[in-house]
């Protein structure tokens, strides 16, 4: 998602941003023209303090709009802190080494039907957070994992 998307989603703009926050116009403008995950904390403050939300909100926002795994734990009001550090600990660890992981999908658990979706919602998590450390585990020692084919 950009910066201007999401603006316009909450009835703002770069210059009211700049103007409220007092983040320099060159500031905004480079935000716009960069990947979200590349801002200074600032800036989600700044729109945050703009929009009514916290930093950290908009950061989830964006977080969300781009990434399979938090629209899943979005839609289904997954909020454990525990569970919310893990999973960003792990995707943060592959962010840092360049590791694509921007393909797991959740395809198969929504198709499914569920008896105890919360139940079987926490299940899935578990099964995401052990394939995610598995991952890493190997990368650690030197055993990436092999292409699809």
């Amino acid at each position: 998602m950009k910066l201007d998307d999401y603006l316009k989603e909450h009835g703002v703009t770069r210059a009211k941003v700049t103007r409220i926050a007092g983040i320099p116009t060159a500031t905004m403008d480079a935000a716009q023209k960069r990947d979200y995950r590349l801002w200074k904390a600032n800036i989600f403050e700044g729109i945050g303090l703009t929009i009514g939300k916290t930093g950290a909100m908009v950061l989830d926002d964006f977080e969300t709009a781009s990434n399979p795994i938090f629209e899943f734990l979005k839609k289904y009001d997954v909020k454990d802190p525990a569970i919310l550090l893990r999973i960003r600990s792990l995707l943060n660890y592959f962010d840092e080494n360049n590791i694509d992981v921007s393909k797991i999908s959740f395809n198969r658990f929504e198709n499914e039907p569920h008896e105890d979706l919360q139940a079987d919602v926490l299940v899935a998590i578990g099964n995401l957070i052990t394939s995610l450390a598995t991952m890493k585990a190997n990368h650690e020692a030197g055993n990436p994992p092999s292409p699809e084919e």
